[in-house]
């Protein structure tokens, strides 16, 4: 297996070991001509996933470098068997009902825009040189190592969590461990070849529901407080412009992104993928949260003890 990354050092030592690694940026073209060479299966997983940036720094990465990539992959006149291409339910634009496949694609934000525009670069691409692929749209990962878990922790365990409506949303979690499944499955089944799914987990979880589960099992001593959804959108829309106009640099507490996430539901329909795949799941969401949460505070005590030294 090859890896395409930017930091050698931050790979865990086994994959150091057991994989070739190349390492460069992913619109370097050079660099993906490299990583290209001689492949038959790509997970294309890279992504600027961040909450606050730039529209053309998402654009950078999440549509020109998917284009790069492909392209590399053309020139090396790879006999690929399939591109696998890890998008977002952020697509749909965090609508009030649950979106299917054939819903429409649209979004207000940088981030799903760039999404939407790097989905279609794959279709374009893939179908213009007739190499198969498969387009995952995941939800909220979490797990051991997860950002999404990492960020919700330190805002629960020492911080201010700000719900919406009260939490009562589809929160549309996924565990790493089933989305890691789902990718596989993809990369080889005929019913994903040419084919778009969303990825989350069945279980029906609320943000309420994970945000306190998270608290208690972390130890957390933040606060959590609950806001409408109109009067979060308001204060985030305030917040967002003072932030612009005073700061260069960081990320708002609350801005329209965050209030969508958590005020809209992420629980986008998955009856197609359970119909191609079959509903199994290695681990329910009960035992991704208990390892969300073993991790975190493993983390923690670590992040604490280099702090004491």
């Amino acid at each position: 297996m090859r890896l395409f990354v930017r930091s050698f050092e931050r790979l865990a030592p086994p994959l150091r070991e057991m994989c070739e690694i190349v390492v460069g940026d992913l619109c370097d073209k050079d660099a993906a001509l490299q990583a290209a060479d001689e492949v038959s299966q790509v997970f294309h997983c890279a992504a600027n996933v961040s909450t606050w940036d730039d529209e053309d720094a998402y654009y950078r990465v999440n549509t020109s470098g998917t284009q790069v990539l492909l392209d590399a992959l053309i020139e090396r006149r790879c006999a690929l068997t399939r591109f696998v291409h890890v998008s977002t339910l952020d697509v749909y634009g965090f609508p009030e009902a649950s979106c299917n496949e054939s819903s429409p694609v649209r979004s207000e934000f940088g981030y799903g825009r760039s999404k939407i525009a790097g989905e279609s670069v794959v279709k374009t691409t893939c179908e213009r040189f007739d190499v198969p692929y498969t387009i995952l749209r995941p939800g909220n990962v979490i797990g051991p190592g997860s950002p999404f878990v990492e960020r919700v922790g330190d805002a629960l365990d020492r911080g201010l969590m700000l719900l919406v409506d009260g939490g009562r949303v589809h929160a549309g979690l996924v565990s790493v461990d089933n989305l890691v499944d789902v990718l596989i499955w993809s990369a080889a089944a005929p019913e994903a070849a040419n084919a778009c799914f969303n990825v989350r987990d069945a279980t029906e979880m609320d943000w309420r529901t994970f945000v306190y589960r998270l608290k208690a099992g972390i130890g957390g001593r933040g606060l959590v407080i609950s806001v409408p959804y109109g009067l979060a959108l308001l204060s985030a829309h305030l917040l967002q412009k003072v932030h612009v106009r005073l700061f260069k640099t960081g990320e708002p507490l609350w801005h329209p992104l965050l209030v969508s996430i958590f005020g809209r539901t992420c629980g986008h329909n998955i009856e197609k993928l359970q119909v191609a795949r079959g509903s199994s799941e290695s681990i329910s969401i009960e035992e991704a949260l208990g390892q969300s949460i073993e991790w975190y505070k493993t983390r923690a005590n670590a992040h604490r003890s280099q702090a004491f030294q």
